[in-house]
């Protein structure tokens, strides 16, 4: 009896977790759809702009009241 309750346990072990991740696993959908699109692009953008006026740019003011650009990892992709 033992042994069927530990096969139940590990078979709720996988299957819960597909079942949970099943559009994530089975489809084309992502988990965080728009990330590329709503934080890396417009950084990428904001960050290629200020080199191409041929400064690097330390601080941005588009997020927040600022934020340290040159500290960003983000800074660094876009060079």
């Amino acid at each position: 009896m033992r042994r069927y309750s530990d096969v139940a346990c590990l078979l709720l072990l996988v299957i819960l977790p597909i079942l949970f991740f099943w559009g994530v696993l089975f489809t084309n959908r992502f988990m965080i759809p728009f990330d590329g699109l709503d934080q890396h692009y417009p950084y990428d953008f904001f960050a290629a702009r200020a080199i191409q006026q041929g400064h690097f740019a330390l601080w941005t003011p588009y997020l927040f009241a600022g934020y340290p650009a040159i500290g960003d990892s983000l800074y660094t992709i876009a060079l």
